[in-house]
């Protein structure tokens, strides 16, 4: 099952949080996860990152897990901020085509 949870601002979409929940296995990944450069810093991403939350406690999953990219700082201590444990070391590859 997929959650999509989308911040608006008059009707234009400034933050988008996208992640998979597994029932059975009782845990939810966040997939996408961004805020509008002009609307952070306002609390947007704390919100939909809250709902997420709520809805995974809601709905008894015990884990919520999230790749981040070693280059993004921010999201790092976002995700500090909300309680995560750091995880072992995973590469990130890609592929120009």
């Amino acid at each position: 099952m997929n959650l999509i949870l989308v911040a608006e601002d008059d009707k234009k979409i400034v933050g988008l949080l996208i992640a998979e929940i597994c029932d059975k296995k009782k845990y939810s990944f966040f997939v996408n996860f961004v805020v509008l450069p002009d609307y952070r810093s306002k609390g947007i991403g704390t919100k939909l990152y809250d709902l997420y939350e709520y809805d995974c406690k809601k709905n008894k999953l015990k884990t919520i897990t999230a790749l981040v990219q070693t280059s993004n700082k921010f999201m790092q201590q976002f995700c500090a901020k909300k309680g995560y444990n750091k995880g072992n070391e995973l590469f990130f590859f890609e592929k120009d085509i």
